[in-house]
């Protein structure tokens, strides 16, 4: 791509088209459309989808295999063709087209595959694998009381490194208590049983055949056909790259590995090295039919576990041919019985075999454990890239001059153990001078590696192992035969040792598999600062309950960092039609529309650095049910306005909320309660509308950032306080019914106030309406408050203004802010009524209208009403009454203007109106008829 890049550069899109076809257009592999069409895309630009892409690549270039890349909306991508044939038909359908990840997008995995790569090797106990014979099944079940039950088939088979056992399991049934949480499913080598264990207990003498999870109520065992709840988890189903790459990049504490993975783990890996630098492995796949032909040359050496085979393929080389006609995924293996080389299917990759790689017809693709192999004639030498990509970059990777093969070879092919320090601070490593080092090793320490596990009880002497004249990298070496540690080059790491660490002279780095060991007397970590902060990213988790088939659930995700997200139990898309896949990518920092689909009756969404989720759309498929505290320690913004089931104490919610809207539906069963004083301190925004939710507390209480305030839960909650104590940053303040007793003057508002709410009967508001904050657009004040002064006095922005309760509002219609669509006033003081004709009122599209006991106006102009109006309401007192013909010229005037609306609708003529006479009964049919509710005496 580089090259081509470089040939294209400074040239237009057709010249550049020219020169790639000048130089054999056969030869093309990526065809990368947004260079050799730059104005041909979205709008006459170089931006395409994939459709528009794949339609761009010539018919006669066409090619299986072939990957197009082009500049999308999103930034760069690549897709490969894996379609049957290159016919327009085929050619055309995105399914064909599996999308391949970019080497940017690749660095930020790399440091997942290296943690992946210390998971895999399960704290070093021998990994295994349970075949199941024909028509049986290991059935796991996760009980409503909590309980977990494992139920096995009478006979299976056992396989760990190069051993199978028939393993009469004497029972057919485990029964797990609720009460444990994580636990592992071993293979008990010297009962000859399958039990069930803690963490603590899955390394003595055991084979690792799964995990079980009652917290998370997930299972993953290595089986050939084991069922969790009545779902086939058979990990024939799971041999896509797809699924490798997710197994080894997965950051779930629950799933560690996907199932095949753990299928190829159960085999012994072994390493092959090709000691001539001028001779390879070579992997050529077939031009002309789907075969492939492997090279092996003399003097090839295996390694596996602490065992060496010098001319692992004879003094003469061997050649395997295999037409692939038995199945396009393929494993190399070292037959021990044989003594040579073969391709096998995965259910004899296992039969006193050593792997050392797998063949992929179907990407043709060959990864293999050797430090120097070719594929198609491109070198695949692990010596010439990142030690630690390792097999996900070759799965997933884009570019053909950089394909991995096994990474750190030496390592691989050497039995890994673990260093046990008993006694703190006994393990230290020095510098010595500019080429020299060593390792104290003080007091009691264990060493593990396999199934085996030594101590020195005996001999606790200082042990000191150094090394002189160093000049390359230096593994460190425990000998097995006799209980010595050494520091060996890499050629000598191999002879039944032990690798527990090693020192990189280049960068004079070190590391030890160790827990606890200090460099040059500072304490020492096996992850660098990039892992640490990594790891220190918490996992956002959604539950969903499944509410009806089909449909979706739409969720809006924003992540901290380039991040998976996965979905258990249903199905995630960027299209809310198009169900297929249990994991998507989002971007970091973008706003990400994804849309969900529950296929279990309860499915779990996790994703790494998610802080920000938002649900505003009625659901069709299912529903967020869950405690607030297990949505995860990074999140800050939880939206839910509609259906949810999110139950939990205020104290529950995750400390760094600051946005909290959680809403009320037709199926809402929200139980969130709690007290203000437990609120995250950093909260901004919080709007809590459920009915059952119970929220009670003094305003003094409220979180001091506080921005956004909106509560109605329509229950009786304690809540009260004083104006003056409300948190000074409010700008929207919403109440409706819920407050003990509220009280204060208007003057003690806060300042930025533009929305204020009180709906219900215990507020107790006095004030001058001099006194409301200048920029407020809604006011309404109600229960037994005592507002008042003149309407020329109120703040000119307000759209809605509501006083009643024993407000007093005085003088003329005309002084109304000329923003005010929604009015609803009153006069308390016969002798200061509202004045003037209706007409008066500034604003011409009134929606709203409504007076209150004493007013004194006419009715003779123009109504400023909009044809959308909804509530219209005259309530004068005995003073001021209104007479039958004022009466009947209203209801007229109304029916005239109002227009269709949908919705609820008020009319309310009543207090000391007259009976409208029959002059007007049409008009009350006009206007019922356009949805009005018209009451008159």
């Amino acid at each position: 791509m580089d090259a081509l890049k470089k040939i294209t550069e400074g040239m237009t899109g057709q010249e550049s088209a020219q020169i790639i076809y000048q130089n054999d257009v056969n030869s093309l592999t990526d065809y990368i459309v947004s260079y050799l069409h730059p104005t041909e895309g979205e709008n006459g630009t170089n931006v395409y989808t994939l459709n528009t892409a794949v339609a761009k690549i010539p018919q006669d270039i066409r090619k299986e295999g072939m990957t197009c890349t082009f500049l999308s909306e999103e930034g760069w991508r690549s897709y490969k063709y894996i379609g049957a044939t290159i016919d327009g038909e085929d050619w055309n359908v995105t399914d064909n087209w599996i999308a391949v990840v970019t080497e940017k997008e690749l660095s930020n995995i790399n440091e997942e595959v290296e943690n992946l790569q210390r998971d895999m090797d399960n704290a070093f106990t021998q990994n295994g694998f349970i075949w199941t014979f024909a028509g049986t099944k290991v059935a796991i079940v996760f009980k409503d009381n909590g309980n977990t039950s494992i139920a096995f088939p009478e006979q299976t088979v056992i396989s760990y490194g190069n051993t199978s056992v028939i393993c009469d399991m004497g029972i057919s049934m485990i029964e797990v208590p609720a009460a444990t949480k994580n636990l592992y499913l071993v293979f008990n080598i010297s009962k000859g049983k399958v039990e069930v264990v803690t963490a603590q207990n899955q390394m003595n003498g055991t084979v690792l055949l799964g995990w079980i999870s009652n917290e998370v109520k997930t299972a993953f065992l290595k089986c050939s056909e084991y069922t969790v709840n009545g779902k086939s988890m058979n990990p024939a189903n799971y041999l896509l790259a797809s699924d490798i790459v997710d197994g080894l990049i997965s950051t779930s504490v629950d799933k560690p590995l996907s199932a095949n993975m753990g299928r190829i783990l159960s085999t012994q890996n072994g390493m092959m090295e090709v000691i001539s630098t001028n001779k390879s492995v070579n992997v050529d796949f077939s031009d002309t039919d789907i075969s492939v032909t492997i090279s092996l040359p003399p003097g090839l050496y295996l390694s596996y576990g602490n065992t060496r085979i010098t001319d692992s393929a004879t003094t003469n080389g061997q050649v395997i041919a295999d037409p692939m006609t038995a199945g396009k995924l393929r494993y190399l293996v070292y037959d021990l019985n044989e003594t040579q080389y073969k391709l096998t299917d995965s259910m004899n990759q296992m039969t006193n075999s050593v792997l050392v790689g797998w063949i992929n017809q179907y990407f043709k693709e060959a990864i293999l454990r050797c430090n120097n192999y070719f594929v198609n004639g491109v070198s695949r030498s692990f010596r010439n890239y990142i030690p630690k990509s390792n097999i996900a970059h070759d799965l997933i990777t884009s570019d053909v001059n950089k394909v991995l093969g096994a990474d750190q070879a030496a390592i691989l092919a050497t039995q890994n153990g673990w260093l046990f320090p008993r006694n703190k601070g006994g393990i230290r490593f020095e510098n010595i001078g500019t080429t020299g080092m060593s390792l104290t090793i003080n007091g009691r320490y264990s060493v593990s590696w396999g199934n085996t596990v030594v101590s020195n009880d005996d001999d606790t002497s200082q042990k000191v192992i150094s090394a002189s004249d160093v000049y390359s990298t230096m593994y460190l070496i425990y000998h097995i035969d006799n209980d010595t540690f050494t520091w060996e080059k890499a050629a000598n790491q191999m002879r039944g040792n032990v690798l527990l660490g090693w020192y990189n002279y280049v960068t004079d780095k070190v590391y030890l598999n160790c827990d606890e060991y200090t460099i040059n007397g500072m304490p020492a970590s096996n992850y660098d600062l990039a892992e640490i902060a990594y790891n220190n990213i918490p996992t956002t988790v959604i539950q969903l309950k499944k509410y009806a088939d089909g449909g979706h659930l739409n969720i809006n995700m924003t992540s901290s960092i380039d991040t998976e997200v996965k979905i258990t139990g249903g199905r995630v898309s960027f299209d809310p039609t198009d169900f297929r896949e249990s994991s998507v990518n989002i971007r970091k920092g973008i706003a990400t529309n994804l849309y969900f689909r529950c296929v279990e009756p309860y499915a779990v969404i996790e994703a790494k650095g998610v802080y920000a989720l938002s649900s505003d759309s009625q659901f069709s498929n299912s529903y967020v049910s869950q405690n607030i505290r297990d949505f995860g320690k990074g999140v800050t913004q939880l939206i839910f306005q509609y259906n949810n089931n999110i139950s939990g104490n205020i104290y529950d919610i995750p400390r760094d909320v600051n946005y909290l809207a959680i809403g009320n539906a037709s199926i809402s069963e929200n139980t969130l309660k709690g007290i203000f004083s437990d609120l995250p301190r950093l909260m901004t925004y919080l709007r809590i509308t459920s009915s059952k939710a119970e929220i009670s507390g003094d305003v003094a209480d409220l979180p001091r950032k506080l921005t956004f305030l909106y509560l109605n839960t329509s229950s009786a909650n304690n809540i009260a306080g004083n104006v003056v104590d409300l948190p000074r940053s409010l700008e929207h303040i919403q109440v409706y019914g819920l407050t003990d007793k509220f009280t204060g003057n208007v003057v003690d508002l806060p300042r930025a106030l533009t929305i204020l709410s009180l709906s219900g009967v215990n507020y107790i508001i006095s004030g001058a309406v001099t006194d409301l904050p200048p920029n407020l657009t809604i006011v309404s004040i109600l229960g037994a408050s005592v507002v008042s002064g003149n309407i020329s006095e109120l703040p000119r922005k307000i759209t809605t203004l509501l006083f009643l309760g024993n407000c007093n509002i005085a003088g003329s219609l005309a002084d109304l802010p000329t923003s005010s669509t929604e009015i609803s006033i009153q006069s308390t003081d016969t002798a200061n009524p509202i004045v003037g004709d209706i007409s008066n009122v500034p604003n011409k599209n009134v929606i709203l209208f409504r007076l209150r006991q004493n007013f004194n106006i006419t009715f003779n102009g123009e109504f400023p009403l909009s044809d959308q109006l909804y509530f219209f309401e005259l309530r004068p007192s005995e003073t001021f009454p209104i007479d039958s013909a004022t009466v009947d010229n209203i209801l007229i005037k109304l029916a005239s203007i109002a227009g269709e609306r949908t919705g609820t609708r008020t009319l309310n003529l009543v207090g000391s109106c007259a009976a409208p006479t029959e002059a007007s009964q049409a008009a009350i049919a006009s206007l019922q008829q356009k949805g009005f509710t018209v009451q008159t005496n």
